[in-house]
């Protein structure tokens, strides 16, 4: 099972994280700002080598934190579950 983790407590830096099978298999840290999430979290997969349609979960720490760093994390989790039906 492939779970996507999304961290951004404050407003910089972004963590994202591949989960498979109740393991940790591969972690980012990218120092940008909220508006610059998507890219990043693009950039990323693109350097694992992993689809979004390939996640079965998606995993968000919703705080706390900055709010505008959560609220940005949330709403990208909830768009990417979205299309990917997970």
């Amino acid at each position: 099972m492939s779970i996507l983790l999304i961290a951004a407590q404050d407003l910089r830096p972004l963590r994202l994280g591949l989960g498979e099978n109740d393991t940790l298999v591969r972690e980012t840290v990218a120092d940008v700002p909220p508006e610059g999430y998507l890219q990043a979290l693009n950039d990323t997969l693109k350097v694992w080598e992993v689809a979004w349609r390939d996640f079965e979960a998606i995993a968000v720490v919703a705080g706390p934190g900055a709010f505008t760093a959560s609220r940005v994390s949330t709403v990208l989790a909830d768009t990417l579950a979205f299309v990917a039906k997970c």
